[in-house]
């Protein structure tokens, strides 16, 4: 667990510069893209749309009231859609509107200090006298798995040199847990996407699929939300039959 956690940073997979989806064109990596529907749930400051930052946000406050949001909130959807907007603040893709964008050693640094933050509360949960229960161990791993990802897939366009892992091992751990929510398993369907083991990827997204009538609402409209866009779907339903047969013929 120790040396997965501390060898995140090693040496890097080839950077992506070209967005190039296997299923259905669409626009933008879908762990940094795909808003996701929370509600009231608390959240860092947003605006509407996938890139809508508050310009009045300040970036200084990113990563102690990141952690107090992931720390307080159970549900890894509206962890998701959290550590989806901090990469956005961090790595300097939003919606600046007027205000001048984050230079680029500020987004790095902001970038750093993310992942650091999700690394040290990865590996806290080991450091106390009581070994850590599995699912205390799983939800910061896949927390810090789904950021990885989200900051790999924002390469081509946010400039932003890390020397950071793609995610994909910590998202695969943490998923590997018989206690994994669909909401996991959607992230690291997400997370994994341009994994160049494919029916890994399909597999999540066919566990979520298969989950969702078991989910609240609001989970199974964020999964329709990511047939249609990512599939060409309609509904969970959908995806979960097309999946399926497609998994079968592998």
């Amino acid at each position: 667990m120790l040396t997965l956690l501390l060898s995140i940073s090693a040496a890097q997979l080839p950077p992506t510069t070209l967005w190039t989806p296997a299923v259905h064109e669409f626009k933008g990596p879908p762990a940094a893209c795909q808003p996701f529907a929370i509600g009231d749930a608390a959240s860092l400051p947003w605006n509407e749309g996938a890139f809508g930052i508050d310009s009045g946000f300040s970036t200084s406050k990113l990563v102690p009231m990141t952690r107090k949001l992931l720390d307080g909130q159970s549900d890894a959807l509206v962890r998701m859609e959290t550590l989806r907007r901090a990469v956005i603040y961090a790595v300097g893709v939003g919606d600046y509107g007027k205000k001048a964008r984050p230079s680029a050693e500020a987004r790095k640094l902001h970038t750093q200090a993310l992942i650091l933050m999700l690394q040290e509360r990865a590996l806290a949960v080991h450091l106390g006298e009581q070994a850590a229960t599995t699912a205390q161990a799983m939800s910061p791993m896949f927390d810090l798995g789904y950021a990885l990802a989200a900051i790999r897939q924002l390469d081509g366009v946010s400039k932003v040199p890390t020397g950071f892992a793609s995610g994909e091992q910590e998202l695969t751990k943490s998923v590997a847990w018989s206690g994994a929510s669909a909401a996991m398993h959607l992230g690291a369907g997400l997370g994994l996407w341009l994994s160049r083991d494919q029916e890994l990827r399909d597999q999540h997204f066919l566990q979520a699929a298969t989950m969702a009538p078991k989910q609240s609402n609001g989970f199974q409209q964020n999964l329709n939300d990511c047939a249609k866009r990512f599939f060409n779907l309609k509904s969970h339903e959908a995806l979960k039959e097309t999946l399926h047969e497609r998994l079968a013929k592998v």
